[in-house]
């Protein structure tokens, strides 16, 4: 059985807690690696824009992509933001960004997925959660078939609902068939982790592996594996994590601590 912190901040006692029935994954940074944006500079000299208000403007209206913006509306925002003046794009341009840009989205975490297999083998119920746009999500369910892969599959651009909106996570549990105290939630961004813990929790989680020490300590813990969904003061666990390490979401979900 998994372990967990209780107590105060940086209280160093454990106690044992029932594993996680239902396991919520992110799509970027947890099933796949970190994206490499180094293609955005040769996107930018390919359009003529300034690198840095590219680099601004691809996260400044990805959101609304991840939502309902189409591929030809948000690379026409970056555009229009990082050159102004520059005009419609064509149609080769859009080809290759969108191209570009999946690419370097689909580096995938083959062992991350193999562990929600696992998982699900074992009895548990899984869920795809996801703010993303369209291309890449078709890119992704080429070579991934998500529906036959987990229980439930939530992504924004399908279901009008992003994260950290409430309603998508709730949405997400609803077709889950758990409640959130029941599952584990793994995200790359706190914001995420921390709007994700708020559905029905009220004290946040566990945000990163520095705070994961410092509620460690020294001692026979440190860099221990452990569940990390602990809440403070005290009460039942919240249901999120914040994704830093593979080998502490396996410990979390699959394996038994010695």
């Amino acid at each position: 059985m998994p372990l967990r912190f209780v107590g105060a901040p940086g209280s160093r006692r454990i106690e044992r807690m029932a594993r996680p029935a239902g396991l919520i994954l992110d799509y970027g940074n947890v099933l796949t690696y970190a994206q490499d944006q180094t293609w955005m500079d040769g996107a930018a000299r390919r359009l003529g824009a300034d690198a840095a208000a590219f680099r601004a403007a691809y996260w400044q209206h990805r959101h609304a992509y991840d939502a309902d913006l189409t591929a030809a509306e948000y690379w026409g925002r970056v555009l229009a933001a990082s050159r102004p003046g520059a005009g419609a794009l064509d149609a080769a341009d859009l080809a290759w960004l969108s191209e570009a840009d999946i690419a370097s989205s689909s580096v995938y975490r083959d062992e991350v997925w193999a562990l929600a297999a696992e998982f699900r083998a074992a009895g548990g119920r899984t869920a795809f959660l996801s703010n993303s746009g369209p291309e890449v999500m078709a890119r992704v369910r080429e070579q991934w078939p998500l529906e036959a892969r987990f229980d439930a599959v939530v992504i924004s651009c399908e279901v009008g609902l992003s994260k950290p909106d409430p309603r998508i996570y709730q949405l997400c549990l609803d077709r889950l068939g758990l409640a959130a105290p029941a599952t584990l939630f793994v995200d790359d961004r706190a914001d995420y982790v921390e709007a994700a813990a708020r559905v029905g929790a009220a004290d946040p989680p566990v945000r990163g592996p520095r705070r994961a020490r410092a509620v460690a300590g020294p001692g026979p813990l440190s860099g221990r594996p452990a569940y990390l969904q602990a809440r403070w003061p005290r009460g039942s666990p919240t249901w999120a994590i914040l994704f830093w390490h593979g080998r502490i979401l396996q410990d979390a979900i699959i394996a038994e601590p010695t």
